[in-house]
């Protein structure tokens, strides 16, 4: 039988803590009133309600709502927004994680760069943990409609699909990406035909098609300097400019393949 003073104690000893707990919080409440704009302070409020001395996953999820609207900052939004993410994976609920992820990207801006398709590339990472097929495919669609005659959304398709072993249907959004891109733009599609290569290739060697495979952040690495390297044939088509862009080629010997396929195909 318990010690009735022991217990007694223990009940001191709780009530102390949630005492101390509501002291804590009270103190971020005015902190974060006085300055809503203190990064810092709204991260180690999360951190407080998340931990052993907060209320908890639905209190995190009550002051990530507050800081996201106090802080506009798109580079911040990412960070919270993985935080937030990351919090619910630990919590272990994995559609509390599902429903940020989904907001994440409705309400990223569509089309163009930045930290649009950082959001994109987390989602279907964590659909492919799920090994939901179902859901890679609505949530790369979503991909593809956010960003229009992007090869790189159409790599990341293609790359959930390969992790989850799906390489038939895999090669169909290559050529379909394929299809579309080279009918919009000459040489659009080249950077799908740079990965692909690759991806076949592991495929032949029976190496790993795994999301987080070296393999496909090495492609990923040379599609976006490939990308990089057209912008600047845009931009620059003067004989002088050219020679730039074949500089920047010769110091950058990890990515010379894809430069002369560049050159091969008349970009540069």
């Amino acid at each position: 039988m318990k010690d009735p003073a022991m217990a007694e104690q223990s009940v001191t000893m709780a009530r102390m803590s949630a005492e101390e707990a509501a002291a804590k919080r009270a103190e971020f409440e005015s902190a974060t009133a006085a300055d809503p704009g203190n990064v810092n302070l709204w991260t180690r409020f999360v951190s407080f309600e998340l931990g052993d001395g907060g209320g908890g996953i639905e209190a995190g999820r009550a002051v990530y709502e507050r800081t996201l609207a106090a802080l506009p900052d798109p580079a911040i939004q990412h960070s919270l927004y993985c935080s937030w993410s990351s919090a619910e994976r630990d919590f272990g609920d994995v559609d509390g994680q599902r429903r940020v992820l989904e907001r994440w990207v409705r309400r990223l801006p569509r089309g163009g760069g930045g930290f649009g398709k950082l959001g994109w590339d987390l989602y279907l990472e964590f659909e492919v943990g799920n090994g939901r097929v179902d859901r890679v495919r609505a949530v790369a669609e979503g991909l593809l409609k956010a960003f229009p005659m992007d090869p790189f959304a159409y790599v990341l398709y293609i790359r959930a699909l390969a992790a989850l072993s799906r390489h038939v249907e895999a090669f169909a959004v290559a050529e379909r990406g394929v299809k579309e891109l080279s009918g919009w733009c000459r040489g659009h599609d080249e950077l799908i035909r740079f990965f692909m290569a690759e991806y076949i290739k592991r495929l032949k060697t029976k190496q790993s098609t795994a999301w987080d495979d070296s393999c496909f952040c090495t492609s990923s690495a040379r599609l976006h300097q490939a990308c990089h390297i057209r912008k600047l044939n845009i931009f620059y088509r003067d004989a002088e400019s050219t020679e730039m862009v074949r500089h920047v080629s010769v110091h950058n010997q990890s990515n010379l393949h894809v430069y002369v396929t560049w050159i091969s195909l008349g970009y540069l």
